[in-house]
């Protein structure tokens, strides 16, 4: 449950004295842009505090995440109507907004009656992917998937071993065929991930592990074969470790609607589908790793792998800085 020690994020306490050296730097050095950039919330209102926009200085808002009807906040009425505040206000002073999926730009732009966001996708440095190793073999033709992260709302691990739990009762699935790895921190519906594992008779085929560091959760999914992403009820925004996967060449198995499924497979990196089509997808996933070592994917990877790498994106805001007039999307 988000506090009001910690709203709108833990950068909170950041924003007074932000917006102060922001005010001071604008009269020291002349600045023709500031650019603030989300999920966390507390850079726009320092920017906004900053008294930005303001004469030639204009202000570019990088939003992320829906800050409105974002299902995280669905539950905490408070946080969500001051959300929505601070969204209307980033939609109505911001000189541009930036927004990381069309589904949200389209979203912004008809609630608030204002011009069509550009559309900047999120990246991932490769400089910061450990280096990629050839595909494991493994007995039996065995896929290892991992999911590394938080688990909480939306983001559900329990449909898909539900799943799991059944192609395997009923002889669809062999034990052998597939072992998913979550690392991170978990909430799942009052129980913890252990139980559940337990309880639907996957011990030795789930594992539940605590939280590593950031170069350790990147090590354990350069080992997998595939990435998992969990991004059900989110139709406006991608997971950021998305991108992580599209960096390491892994396909991407998201159970997921909206923003994130239409990515997967309008890039053609892995297979997208809803609760009522997993375990045909799942059937689907463990046959072409089984036929072809995903061999179907590689060159869509390689060329998102191109296309969200952080330096082609900063190419990308330069090119926009660049004043192609009427743009909505970056090349």
């Amino acid at each position: 449950m988000i506090g009001a020690t910690r709203f709108p994020d833990h950068a909170n306490r950041w924003i007074v004295p932000a917006s102060r050296r922001l005010r001071q730097l604008l009269r020291d050095e002349p600045t023709d842009l500031v650019i603030s950039v989300s999920p966390l919330v507390s850079a726009h209102l320092a920017v906004r505090l900053g008294g930005v926009p303001r004469g030639a200085t204009r202000w570019f808002a990088w939003v992320h995440d829906p800050l409105s009807d974002n299902p995280y906040f669905a539950d905490r009425g408070w946080a969500a109507a001051i959300l929505g505040r601070i969204e209307a206000m980033i939609a109505r002073r911001a000189s541009r907004v930036l927004v990381t999926t069309h589904a949200l730009g389209e979203r912004l732009e008809r609630r608030y009656a204002m011009p069509p966001p550009v559309v900047l996708p999120c990246s991932y440095a490769a400089e910061e992917l450990p280096p990629r190793q050839p595909a494991t073999v493994r007995a039996h033709g065995q896929l290892v998937m991992a999911h590394v992260g938080t688990l909480y709302g939306h983001r559900s691990p329990v449909p898909i071993l539900e799943s799991l739990a059944r192609l395997r009762g009923d002889g669809r699935l062999d034990g052998d065929d597939i072992r998913i790895r979550f690392v991170g921190s978990f909430e799942v519906a009052g129980e913890s991930l252990d139980v559940l594992i337990a309880r639907l008779g996957l011990l030795g085929i789930v594992t539940a592990e605590p939280p590593v560091s950031q170069a350790d959760a990147l090590r354990v999914l350069s080992e997998a074969d595939c990435g998992l992403l969990l991004a059900e009820g989110q139709p406006l925004q991608v997971p950021a470790k998305t991108f992580e996967y599209i960096g390491m060449r892994k396909p991407i198995f998201a159970l997921a609607d909206g923003a994130t499924a239409e990515l997967v497979m309008r890039d053609g990196i892995g297979i997208a589908c809803g609760r009522d089509q997993l375990d045909e997808a799942l059937l689907a996933l463990v046959a072409a790793w089984q036929s072809t070592r995903f061999a179907e994917f590689t060159e869509a990877l390689d060329v998102a792998a191109a296309r969200y790498e952080a330096g082609q994106v900063a190419q990308d805001v330069i090119y926009m800085l660049g004043g192609e007039s009427g743009s909505t999307s970056v090349p």
